[in-house]
């Protein structure tokens, strides 16, 4: 397992069969990718959009 990643293994989104998920998470905890590999679906990776919400003023 390299740095900044997390094995785990849960149900696929796309067809609900057993699939292992590689998450890659930045230094602080923040997930960026989250890349699946499905027998049924193949390797697909999940990208995650940050968005900041800070208030002005």
């Amino acid at each position: 397992m390299s740095k900044g990643s997390i094995k785990v293994t849960e149900k696929c989104p796309l067809c609900g069969s057993k699939t292992v998920k590689i998450i890659y998470h930045t230094e602080a905890g923040i997930v960026i990718l989250s890349e699946y590999n499905c027998s049924i679906c193949g390797s697909y990776t999940r990208m995650n959009f940050l968005v900041a919400d800070a208030k002005e003023g």
